[in-house]
């Protein structure tokens, strides 16, 4: 064998042994197969449902860490996702006077979920510092360790309640002042 069909041999050798090196890569890194078209078409499915959901709704991880908020929960709070999402914890949204009850609740979720409650009165502070009364409804996701949070803003609903509540007192003051004028009189 000659010295240039040797070296045409081995030249070859090499050629086929980086060849199969960039396939073996390639393969690694390919757009994703049918079976991650169905992930992907399921995420996209189900993100556009939170997405889409009337009710102002965030995702909350272990450490209290907001990591989504739907469009709701953006109007609700003033603040858009990008200044929310994986930067905020929802403790800085609750008034002082909450945060202990609330980090419990939290901490309970965890480790006894039955004994948290799945639904509370709260209140939080929007993005311009006004205060709303809201109305939570938490549970853990599947994972046990992430929780959903649809949140209801239900200020106006107390403030109504008040309203009425105040319109009777002055209702039955006046009835008893009126009694008692009546009873002057007979």
């Amino acid at each position: 064998m000659n010295k240039i069909s040797k070296n045409t041999r081995l030249s070859n050798n090499k050629n086929s042994k980086k060849t199969e090196s960039k396939n073996k890569i390639k393969s690694r890194t390919k757009k994703p197969t049918h079976s991650n078209n169905k992930y992907s078409d399921s995420y996209k499915f189900y993100r556009d449902i939170f997405n889409k959901m009337a009710v102002p709704t965030i995702i909350i991880d272990e450490d209290m860490t907001i990591r989504l908020m739907n469009h709701e929960a953006e109007k609700l709070s003033g603040y858009s996702k990008k200044e929310v999402e994986n930067k905020k914890k929802w403790t800085e949204f609750v008034p002082e006077h909450e945060i202990d009850r609330m980090k419990e609740y939290h901490r309970l979720r965890s480790i006894e979920p039955d004994i948290a409650p799945r639904s509370y009165e709260s209140q939080f502070y929007d993005k311009n510092g006004k205060i709303k009364d809201i109305l939570i409804m938490i549970d853990l996701l599947s994972d046990g360790k992430k929780r959903v949070a649809s949140v209801l803003d239900i200020t106006e609903r107390k403030q109504s309640i008040e309203a009425l509540r105040k319109s009777e007192e002055l209702l039955r003051k006046k009835v008893k002042n009126f009694e008692t004028v009546f009873d002057m009189n007979v």
